[in-house]
């Protein structure tokens, strides 16, 4: 399978949905400032073939929340997905509970 393409719009928007939900203190996927991960893609101006997909995880620390996305089938789904071509993602600490991590995929 081919590696996915890093794509600095998405590692941005990755960046801003970690930041939304301790901002706004929720963990999901349904932002109340940006809507879906297709809303917010599309809000900021992502363009492909595929969009909208998006994992999310919390944990204590980067290596716990990537083991929690590849032990889940759902996200594993999403990273291994042969339709995805380009992936961002963010790590962004949240206090004394860790770390949120963010992925942010499109296909083109």
């Amino acid at each position: 399978m081919p590696a996915l393409a890093d794509n600095a719009l998405l590692d941005h928007i990755a960046t801003l949905k970690c930041q939304d939900m301790i901002k706004n203190n929720y963990f999901g996927h349904i932002s109340p400032t940006y809507g879906s991960p297709l809303e917010m893609q599309q809000a900021f101006g992502v363009r492909a073939r595929i969009i909208g997909a998006e994992n999310i995880a919390g944990a204590r620390n980067t290596s716990r929340a990537y083991f929690m996305l590849e032990n889940s089938p759902e996200h594993l789904a999403n990273i291994l997905y042969n339709g995805l071509t380009d992936q961002g993602a963010a790590v962004v600490p949240y206090g004394v509970y860790g770390v949120y991590v963010c992925q942010e995929f499109i296909g083109n």
